[in-house]
């Protein structure tokens, strides 16, 4: 008869129990030997766990005996344990070789096929699985304890190295995670424009990873995570600010807008895929023509084959008259100084509105937390019951768990939000000679941030469905003094 010889041990027995696959290998020889086997096969298995069936020594017997049911009668192990510590893989496994006509024995356990042996070696599979279980739920439990004291446990993300058990930047990769941020936060680029800048320094980026790079609060500290009841500071040197995490938050979710240039490098077709057809609404595309003296000259074209408009232009004329357009839709100088004065009254009565809350969460906070202690210390005078310590001590550490997410959610107020204002109406005060006179990479942000939803030419004038709403808020106080109140008749007016 012919038998195969299986031994595995793991990393942590070996280095904690000493279990030895020579031992084991030896004392399943001389099993083999006492009961007539000859020796077809032995597999080790070094350094692998019991917990799942794909291990490498495994699967290959597993093949090895498939290939050979014929001439295989047995496998020997020196213990259940040895090929599996989770009950469903043992019956698994025990129904695969019993398919196969191969009897499982085992060196140190019975093997009869008798009522008892049947039972001892359910029994021991699941005292295996016991033990593993436990083990498990001893790591679990260390693990979420180490997280809620704020220490990552598992691999750290691409930008961080691990120090014992803290995480700090790594000396290359960081600065690269920090420039990524600091430019997405700028609205001014998309993610796939990052990839180039990751692969520089080595990192294999694709549109995935760069998302998930985004979205890892990680990189300002924060730790989230679904054994947490809320984010929490970790024990983590943060790469970015949580101001500038917020702000690329803001960009993802959608409700900061971003202002990216079509991926176009001729600079003498700014408005290639900008501008529509009047007829059929497509975006118009660009291209040379050449004249009777064989001069080329450039053309924004529709190429819908369904179009019958047709349309072609002199793209040197639109570029143009487009600046002359702009400055007619923009507002008036003491328009903007009005409107930019009433945003920085907003902002100043939000700022004291804002810190008044943020003032009165943290009050609270305090608040709840000296009721806390002084709980404890009537607990600890024996002024209160443990039953009614336990009660109000949950009811308050609730309350400061809910102050605390509240405390964390409340996005700061943009501390620079004056330079802000006066930068950006600097911008739209001068909107028509930043187009003429930028680059096209600055000239197709500003077509798409002044018009998001596009533009048509019809060869006399340009329409559009809609300008972005600072052009339109604006644009709403040049109604005239007397419309801006409600009509009265002749009836005299109450007495105050």
């Amino acid at each position: 008869m012919n038998a195969i010889i299986y031994t595995r041990v793991s990393t942590r027995e070996q280095a904690q129990h000493g279990f030895s696959l020579n031992r084991q290998a030896e004392e399943c020889e001389r099993f083999a030997r006492n009961r007539n086997f000859d020796i077809a096969a032995i597999f080790v298995e070094e350094g692998a766990s019991a917990k799942t069936q794909k291990r490498p020594e495994l699967v290959k017997l597993k093949k090895y005996c498939l290939q050979n049911k014929k001439n295989i009668d047995a496998i020997i192990v020196w213990k259940i344990d040895r090929l599996t510590r989770n009950m469903d893989d043992f019956y698994l496994l025990s129904e695969f070789f019993k398919s196969l006509g191969i009897k499982l024995l085992s060196v140190t356990e019975i093997n009869d096929d008798t009522a008892i042996g049947k039972f001892s070696r359910t029994i021991s599979g699941a005292v295996s699985q016991f033990e593993n279980d436990q083990k498990s739920e001893r790591v679990t439990a260390g693990m979420k304890q180490a997280v809620s004291e704020g220490y990552w446990q598992w691999c750290p993300p691409k930008g961080y190295i691990k120090d014992d058990k803290n995480l700090i930047p790594h000396p290359k990769y960081a600065p690269i995670i920090k420039e990524v941020f600091e430019k997405f936060s700028t609205g001014l680029y998309k993610q796939t424009d990052f990839i180039k800048i990751f692969k520089k320094v080595g990192i294999n980026a694709n549109g995935n990873f760069i998302s998930r790079t985004l979205r890892n609060s990680l990189y300002c500290g924060i730790i989230r995570h679904e054994w947490l009841d809320y984010p929490i500071k970790g024990k983590i040197d943060p790469i970015i600010t949580e101001e500038l995490f917020d702000k690329v938050q803001a960009i993802l979710d959608g409700r900061k807008p971003q202002v990216t240039g079509y991926n176009r490098n001729n600079p003498d077709f700014p408005l290639r895929q900008f501008i529509t057809c009047p007829n059929c609404n497509q975006p118009l595309t660009g291209g040379w023509s050449k004249g009777n003296a064989k001069n080329k000259f450039p053309y924004y074209h529709c190429y819908n084959k369904d179009c019958s408009c047709k349309l072609r232009v002199r793209a040197d004329v639109v570029n143009k008259i487009f600046p002359e357009y702009l400055k007619t839709i923009k507002p008036e100088a003491h328009l903007l100084e009005l409107y930019k004065a009433v945003l920085k009254d907003v902002f100043r009565t939000n700022t004291k509105e804002h810190k008044s809350h943020m003032d009165c969460l943290n009050r609270r906070l305090s608040e709840a937390q000296e009721r806390k202690d002084k709980l404890l210390d009537m607990y600890m005078d024996e002024k209160v019951s443990e039953v009614d310590y336990r009660r109000k001590s949950e009811l308050l550490e609730n309350t400061i768990k809910d102050i605390q997410e509240e405390l964390f959610q409340t996005p700061p107020l943009e501390e620079d939000f004056n330079a802000y204002v006066d930068y950006a109406f600097s911008v739209i005060a001068n909107v028509d000679k930043m187009w003429d006179n930028g680059s096209l990479d600055l000239k197709q942000r500003l077509q798409r941030l002044i018009f998001p939803q596009g533009l048509t030419y019809d060869l006399e004038t340009f329409r559009t469905v809609g300008m972005a709403s600072i052009f339109t808020k604006i644009g709403a106080f040049k109604a005239p003094y007397n419309e801006m109140v409600l009509p009265r008749g002749f009836e005299p007016l109450p007495h105050p």
